[in-house]
């Protein structure tokens, strides 16, 4: 069976094209806007997301990426708590466009051939995060929580067609992003899942017109099969949040400055690495314990909720609620 796992990034939205705090739109509050056809609407950002799911409950195709889509709304699984509404959706998706076989893994018997048109479908959940408003907090960012399947998931298919939907009804922009950077550390780097530390300094001519001499270019340090004491590895974060805390930042490791720093880790059972020049555009990934899943490998949508529910509160802790 696959390894389950959750895909969190932030988000808001804000009026398309525009480029000051302004356009932001407060994610409890009634919302004006224009739509396509030029006629005013009224709506909010729940209403927008549900309209979304309505417009693509039926099945469609992405032919560019060959992946199938369809969004339900779960109305009895959404819920409310006193600090955020939860909505709840189920996403069916999967690929298609290459012919191949299916066969029993332990009768090795040959079960189904695949046409280019046969797409395996699998299911997964959404969770549309809005934060109640307090009264300081006036909530513009959400929460959005993709679960994947191995190394399936729904995460950019689901973005992409939201963004367009928004866009072309609306005339509002979807902008998704990190979480909290500090958090992102946290959840993600864990000493024993870290394969390679990968860090870039660059060179640079003494003579802003030469970019051919020599000490031109960039100098990469890969550490690979990393073992640190835990001093070590608390002062090695303790400088990684220095990092990430600005760009114009320097990584030091051993009394060198790095301008860059990737990191090779496992997550979930699955390798990737990460830019921390780029943290802003990271989402933040959790893997599922493995009682949560079905029989079938998918997971048990109630305790699926109960992990999530948890995991909400963490991430509200240290997130940014109002931009300003």
């Amino acid at each position: 069976m696959y390894n389950l796992s959750l895909t969190t990034c932030s988000f808001y939205i804000k009026k398309s094209n525009s480029k000051t705090i302004s356009g932001v739109y407060f994610l409890n509050d009634e919302i004006t806007t224009t739509g396509s056809d030029e006629y005013t609407i009224n709506t909010t950002a729940e209403e927008m997301f549900l309209s979304f799911s309505t417009n693509h409950v039926s099945s469609t195709k992405d032919e560019k990426i060959k992946k199938t889509f369809s969004c339900e709304y779960i109305e009895a699984k959404s819920f409310v708590t006193g600090s955020y509404k939860c909505l709840t959706f189920k996403i069916t998706s999967g690929y298609y466009g290459n012919a191949g076989n299916i066969n029993n893994v332990e009768t090795k018997k040959h079960m189904y051939t695949i046409s280019p048109n046969d797409a395996v479908e699998r299911d997964y959940y959404m969770f549309v995060v809005i934060p109640q408003d307090s009264n300081t907090v006036h909530v513009n960012k959400g929460l959005l929580i993709f679960q994947n399947t191995g190394i399936f998931g729904i995460k950019t298919i689901t973005t992409d067609l939201i963004k367009d939907f928004f866009s072309n009804n609306y005339n509002i922009s979807l902008i998704c992003a990190n979480i909290a950077p500090k958090l992102f550390i946290d959840r993600i780097l864990k000493k024993d899942k870290l394969q390679q530390m990968i860090m870039i300094k660059n060179h640079k001519s003494s003579l802003d017109t030469d970019n051919y001499n020599y000490g031109y270019g960039v100098e990469s340090h890969i550490i690979s099969k990393i073992s640190f004491s835990e001093t070590m590895w608390e002062s090695i974060l303790d400088k990684i949040n220095t990092f990430i805390k600005g760009k114009a930042n320097l990584f030091e490791f051993r009394n060198e400055n790095y301008d860059k720093l990737k990191l090779k880790v496992d997550i979930g059972g699955r390798t990737r690495i990460i830019d921390l020049h780029n943290i802003d555009n990271l989402s933040v990934i959790e893997g599922i314990p493995d009682g949560i899943k079905n029989k079938d490998g998918n997971a048990d949508i109630d305790k699926l909720i109960s992990f999530t529910k948890d995991l909400i509160i963490d991430y509200m802790k240290e997130m940014v609620l109002e931009m300003k």
